[in-house]
């Protein structure tokens, strides 16, 4: 499911919430005015009958009727012989002669008593003119709370930018917040209480973070430094005890299981100050490479690791690329990459090494995909088919981090790749 900014969301929520007023609002507002025009006209009936029984029926004779139907166009006499006990107001089309069109009125019919004969007094108006008003009036109605809605949303989502900003700013912060380069961080104080909730409570975090990482760091680097004399000593001593002759064969197996996991431990207590001296920077000297020598040279090295497993090696170097950086360093990237192309890989299998411009990829055959998650963490071990510290590519992921390097790992047709761009 693909995921949206706030801003949009919120103004999304705005815009369908106005739009469905408008719907809503608009016939609503049509039907009301056309109600009240009803009765408005429905009035003016009731009142142009009362006008005529008070002023017309009273001296009306039978005689006069005809010449009142001829001037008075829209009130009418005629005979009538039945008795209307009540007044009937309805709607009716009549043919207006001279647009040839049928137009809508409504209309009054009253019986009244001429000469005490029975007659039916109508009256009627016309509805043309108040059907085009209403509609005008709907039409501007329509267009000025589109306009009004429209001017609310621009205002809207230009001062929920404004409302916004200190978030995105605190956003900004956390996103180039790095716990390994030891950088505090501090977020302004603005006048908005929950904005200012979410700094205090983040700058607590981040503070609190930083300080368990030094103390870890410190600690690690400590712990290392000074495992590194006894592990030195027990080696040597491991060593000058299998070279004893009166050892016997039981003896002599029992120290090479030992020298195994100790070896490992000696492997790991290396590879942690050498994690600590990257982050600590102690690799600050930067000289101009030859990438494509370094390479070759650190590949002759692991020649005959490499072939232990009957791997081929393919190279597909172009011309030769300068970068600038520790040599050290990255000759240590490019062995563990290498390394771990080896271990992940299988029997006869085959490495591809590929530079072009500056851009380094190391592609090996594979089983299984290692896992994402896990693949630069410290001590984490990315797949199941290899026992290893777990160091090797946490290492490579942190010189990539020192030189602002970018590493990426793709399994595809059974490949393994790792892209770095410098």
């Amino acid at each position: 499911m693909g995921s949206v900014k706030l801003l949009d969301k919120t103004f999304g929520v705005y815009l369908f919430s106005s739009i469905a007023v408008l719907v809503v609002a608009a016939p609503i507002f049509y039907f009301t005015m056309k109600q009240l025009y009803m009765e408005d006209a429905d009035e003016t009936l009731d009142l142009y009958k009362k006008e005529f029984k008070y002023y017309d029926l009273p001296v009306l004779k039978q005689s006069d009727i005809e010449s009142y139907n001829r001037f008075n166009r829209d009130m009418r006499i005629e005979p009538f012989n039945g008795y209307v006990v009540s007044d009937t107001i309805y709607y009716k089309n009549y043919l207006d002669t001279l647009s040839n069109e049928n137009e809508p009125y409504r209309v009054l019919q009253s019986s009244i008593v001429i000469e005490n004969k029975p007659y039916l007094f109508t009256a009627r108006i016309s509805l043309v003119e108040n059907e085009d008003l209403m509609k005008s009036i709907a039409f501007v109605f329509v267009v000025l709370i589109a306009l009004l809605l429209i001017i609310l949303l621009v205002i809207t989502r230009l001062y929920s930018k404004r409302i916004w900003q200190p978030f995105q700013n605190t956003l900004a912060k956390i996103k180039t917040f790095d716990l390994s380069q030891g950088n505090k961080i501090s977020f302004e104080k603005v006048n908005i209480k929950e904005f200012n909730e979410l700094n205090l409570s983040l700058q607590k975090l981040t503070d609190q973070n930083l300080s368990v990482y030094s103390q870890q760091k410190a600690f690690i680097e400590n712990a290392s430094h000074e495992l590194q004399t006894p592990l030195a000593v027990l080696k040597i001593k491991l060593n000058l005890l299998l070279q004893n002759k009166n050892i016997t064969s039981e003896q002599a197996a029992l120290l090479s299981a030992i020298d195994l996991p100790l070896a490992r431990m000696t492997r790991i207590n290396k590879n942690l100050l050498l994690l600590a001296k990257i982050e600590n920077k102690q690799f600050a000297e930067a000289e101009n490479l030859n990438l494509n020598e370094v390479i070759n040279e650190t590949l002759e090295l692991l020649t005959d690791y490499i072939a232990s497993k009957k791997i081929t090696v393919d190279k597909n170097l172009s011309e030769n690329i300068y970068i600038s950086c520790n040599k050290t360093l990255l000759e240590i990237l490019i062995n563990n990459l290498l390394i771990n192309a080896n271990v992940h890989n299988i029997e006869q299998g085959n490495i591809q090494i590929s530079l072009t411009g500056k851009t380094l990829v190391v592609s090996n055959t594979g089983k299984t995909a290692l896992d994402k998650e896990k693949l630069f963490k410290r001590f984490t071990v990315s797949s199941s088919q290899t026992v290893n510290s777990g160091l090797g590519l946490a290492i490579v992921k942190e010189i990539c981090n020192r030189y602002q390097w970018k590493i990426e790992y793709n399994f595809e047709n059974e490949i393994h790749t790792f892209k770095v761009t410098f």
